[in-house]
């Protein structure tokens, strides 16, 4: 799910046995830097108003809000046909052929936002592309990540609050949202 920004993903991520990983999923020009995309676990509402859990990836730079088709199936949502080119990288376009409309929530406290999402066959390769060891970045322990198993939305700007946190020289920033505090940034894999 993107809010201003990506994707919803139907892959419930949060029960994963690799704790000490994290997504990386932008390979940098130096071979063992990767930049971290920020990611967050929301929940989002069915047809029948019940909430299910989703990884968002926060993307400021887009333009839209994606959800794939296998989330938007699982939630039987109402769909609406429509016929939208759009263009992504290299000057690649797709014609979108179905959007809808749902309602998300952080799963820290009760923000929620109602958000128009883009039908995708497919948003996104597996997310990480690489695993790291995220005892090395020493998150303080009294910070609640919006996405708490980032290792295995929005109004991108709406979604940010004051509060930022720098831990060292090419790490993750931690930026502190309304779904929670997200990890953003460099990262050494070597």
């Amino acid at each position: 799910m993107a809010v201003n920004t990506g994707v919803v993903s139907g892959n419930d991520q949060t029960n994963n046995d690799c704790s000490n990983s994290a997504i990386v999923a932008n390979h940098s020009a130096q071979s063992n830097l990767f930049i971290l995309l920020s990611t967050a676990t929301v929940q989002i509402k069915d047809s029948q108003g019940q909430l299910h859990n989703a990884r968002a990836l926060l993307d400021s730079g887009s333009q839209a809000n994606f959800m794939s088709r296998t989330l938007f199936d699982k939630l039987k949502l109402h769909g609406q046909e429509i016929n939208l080119p759009v263009m992504g990288t290299s000057q690649n376009e797709i014609s979108i052929k179905l959007s809808t409309k749902a309602t998300i929530k952080t799963i820290h406290n009760e923000y929620a936002v109602d958000l128009s999402f883009l039908i995708l066959p497919k948003i996104t390769d597996n997310i990480p592309s690489v695993s790291f060891d995220i005892s090395k970045l020493k998150v303080p322990q009294n910070i609640k990540l919006a996405d708490p198993a980032f290792n295995v939305l929005a109004y991108f700007f709406e979604l940010l609050c004051v509060g930022q946190i720098k831990m060292a020289d090419n790490e993750p920033i931690l930026q502190k949202t309304r779904l929670g505090w997200i990890l953003s940034g460099p990262i050494k894999t070597h």
